[in-house]
């Protein structure tokens, strides 16, 4: 299991993937001062090896995507039947 994996826009973008304290995996997305969001993965096999190295290559494709890197993100998670579920503090 992953314990942090994490990726740079080059316009600064900060995507990561994480585990959370319960085990669960998260999605982490910061752009500085204007943003930052944390989804938990909620597909029925968010804990399996290959997805989450799947995870891993869709945050490395979208940051790559840069300017637009949470359409790439959400579109990658979209084609694969990844659901995520907001996280509320």
């Amino acid at each position: 299991m992953c314990i942090q994996t994490s990726f740079h826009a080059d316009h600064g973008e900060f995507l990561g993937l994480r585990l959370s304290r319960g085990g669960r995996l998260e999605v982490v997305y910061d752009n500085g001062p204007a943003m930052r969001r944390i989804w938990r993965v909620t597909s029925p096999h968010q804990s399996s090896p290959e997805q989450e190295a799947f995870l891993s290559d869709a945050l490395r494709t979208a940051a790559a995507a840069s300017p637009r890197v949470l359409p790439a993100l959400h579109q990658a998670l979209k084609k694969h039947a990844i659901t995520l579920e907001a996280q509320l503090f």
